[in-house]
């Protein structure tokens, strides 16, 4: 979230007359409803069958490529419990 700018829409708000804020307003929760309903469809498009999950789930090791390294489970754990 970009704090800035909000502290600036906010700061710009306070100088607009009263009608001024509210047609601000109107627009901002316009914006806003029209990206909660694109994020709603983009979320529903993305649904696939608990079958379609498994599908892709078990095509992951055909698409695998070998990594050449040799120490990962070593350095995953050294990553996460070795002392800073």
């Amino acid at each position: 979230m970009n704090l800035q700018l909000v502290n600036a829409i906010v700061q710009i708000s306070q100088t607009l007359s009263l009608e001024e804020q509210q047609l601000l307003m109107t627009q901002l929760n316009q914006s806003l409803i029209s990206h909660a309903v694109t994020t709603e469809q983009k979320q529903s498009q993305l649904h696939i069958s608990e079958e379609q999950g498994w599908e892709i789930w078990r095509s992951l090791k055909t698409l695998a490529r070998p990594s050449g390294k040799t120490d990962i489970a070593e350095a995953h754990d050294r990553y996460l419990y070795a002392k800073p």
